[in-house]
């Protein structure tokens, strides 16, 4: 290989890797999950959060939501976050209703 095409390639590498690095950066909005869920007879209000993990977590929590929109909540849950919805909102109910009765 002549030195000018490894210069070209080690280049093209770096200016690759310089444009994955810089698209991150700059003005760019941190990304955001949110939800407002409504049934007939209630809503769960809107909530936004900055994280997948926290909006998982708030899909599970009855307190959060107003204990409302409980089948949306879990259709959303396992479309986006995966996992077993019944088993984690039990548990995650659970702790709530444990500290409030200790308040």
């Amino acid at each position: 290989m002549k030195l000018i095409d490894r210069f070209t390639i080690r280049s093209a590498l770096t200016l690759a890797t310089l444009a994955t690095l810089g698209a991150g950066c700059g003005d760019e909005a941190a990304e955001s999950f949110s939800y407002d869920f409504s049934t007939d007879s209630c809503t769960t209000g809107s909530h936004t959060f900055t994280s997948k993990t926290a909006y998982c977590d708030g899909l599970l929590s009855d307190k959060l939501n107003n204990g409302c929109a409980y089948t949306l909540r879990r259709a959303s849950y396992s479309g986006n976050c995966g996992g077993d919805f019944d088993a984690a909102w039990a548990r995650i109910n659970r702790s709530e209703s444990t500290e409030s009765d200790t308040d």
